[in-house]
């Protein structure tokens, strides 16, 4: 549920943000959540929000718009750094969290 939140969230601010900057620029905003998914969510969340934020980038900000058809195909390019990126970052955000957690453990049973 929370991932979906996020992706939502993604969406929203790309909105906003369309038309100032190129569409191709707005990637970073579903990266940003995929990356929020992997420190808080764990990992199956953080491969959802990373599936359904290239979903909703394509069908709302690449040309022609409000479909899953991709007229350049530069984009495809796009979709297939964001996937890579996130399920390689999400490990090393999983790993940072678990650290974290241990690190609170034992801090909390020493006092």
């Amino acid at each position: 549920m929370l991932g979906l939140l996020l992706v939502a969230a993604a969406t929203g601010l790309g909105a906003l943000v369309n038309p100032y900057i190129h569409p191709a620029n707005l990637i970073v905003i579903f990266l940003l959540s995929v990356v929020l998914a992997a420190v808080y969510l764990g990992r199956g969340p953080s491969i959802m929000v990373s599936i359904l934020g290239v979903v909703a980038f394509d069908y709302f900000f690449v040309p022609p718009r409000l479909t899953l058809a991709v007229a350049d195909t530069e984009y495809l390019l796009t979709f297939i750094g964001l996937l890579a990126v996130s399920l390689v970052h999400q490990p090393v955000d999983c790993h940072a969290r678990g650290q974290s957690e241990a690190v609170q453990r034992r801090r909390s049973g020493n006092c």
